[in-house]
């Protein structure tokens, strides 16, 4: 986390005070008493919002008036956790048991160099590879 307090903030408390429309706050910089003055805290994925009252900015329980703030400092990485899963899902059902058992064709269709060659397919690379 880093802010340095010459800089200036998005917003500041006052801005909030009065403004019901405003429901809720995603800080990603999650620089706590930083830029988001909302943020007095980090929040984590599985708990990820807390709620602040609009006048005092103390964290409250949930209400109609409260303000949510999300301030998840991790939130950047959830993004290839999941798409690595997912990911991950789809070598296990597609593409493992093709390696393991037998091959219908799909593995080997799409295996572009062995031995350190570029297959029949993929001779044409050769050229992109040694002008680089």
């Amino acid at each position: 986390h880093y802010w340095d307090p010459k800089s200036p903030r998005l917003f500041e408390k006052k801005d909030i005070e009065k403004n019901n429309n405003l429901k809720v706050i995603g800080d990603i910089t999650c620089d706590v008493n930083g830029s988001i003055p909302t943020t007095s805290r980090s929040s984590t994925i599985i708990d990820p919002y807390y709620y602040v009252d609009r006048i005092t900015m103390q964290e409250i329980n949930q209400h109609d008036q409260a303000l949510a703030v999300m301030a998840v400092d991790n939130l950047p990485s959830e993004l290839p956790k999941d798409s690595s899963k997912e990911f991950g899902d789809g070598i296990l059902k597609e593409v493992l048991p093709y390696i393991l058992e037998k091959d219908d064709g799909r593995i080997k269709r799409a295996t572009i160099a062995e031995n350190g060659y570029f297959l029949p397919s993929y001779k044409y690379l050769t050229n992109y590879i040694n002008t680089k």
